[in-house]
């Protein structure tokens, strides 16, 4: 996104722990997480790079942080890798599994935007749809990742059935505050 040049899609993982209520992700790829090597995620970019000139790559992911190890050492094979310097990648990502250690380590990756499924600025209703975080979580990740120079994408979810103008107007609150 944002670059108007091409971008590959790589798979890292599949599978969400998560329950919320709303997604398909542990129905369709389970609850159990499975990685691939960090090292076979590196190949493969150093391989769209060299072969194909592909500079921009979105690493497909249920959750990308929910291992903070994994991404860790993902981000320190890319950046002892010779795309050092030469890459954007983007990923998704809960609020809830994020921290200054690892978005320092993203940035200097290479990451340049993270996609949150934020999906309401009502705390009534993420509990209702299970999301296992708040406004406040929401609103610290948010800040966090400011800080690191990430772009965020938010998605956002209306129209469940216990959602009425004011769960509305507080999801409209949060997004402009977020900015």
């Amino acid at each position: 996104p944002l670059t108007n040049k091409p971008m590959a899609t790589i798979a890292t993982s599949r599978g969400c722990s998560a329950q919320c209520i709303f997604c398909l992700s542990p129905v369709i790829s389970g609850v159990k997480v499975r990685f691939r090597s960090p090292q076979s995620v590196v190949d493969e970019m150093t391989e769209c790079f060299g072969t194909h000139g592909i500079s921009n790559f979105f690493f497909k992911s249920d959750t990308f942080t929910i291992n903070k190890d994994w991404v860790l050492s993902l981000c320190d094979l890319i950046i002892n890798s010779p795309l050092n310097g030469k890459i954007n990648w983007v990923a998704n990502s809960r609020t809830n599994t994020i921290d200054d250690e690892i978005l320092s380590k993203m940035k200097q990756a290479g990451c340049s935007l993270i996609a949150f499924g934020i999906e309401s600025g009502s705390d009534e209703s993420l509990s209702k749809m299970k999301k296992g975080t708040d406004v406040e979580i929401n609103r610290k990740a948010i800040q966090m990742v400011k800080k690191h120079g990430i772009k965020i994408f938010g998605f956002y979810l209306i129209g469940f059935p216990w959602e009425n103008k004011k769960h509305l107007e507080e999801t409209k609150k949060f997004i402009f505050e977020a900015d």
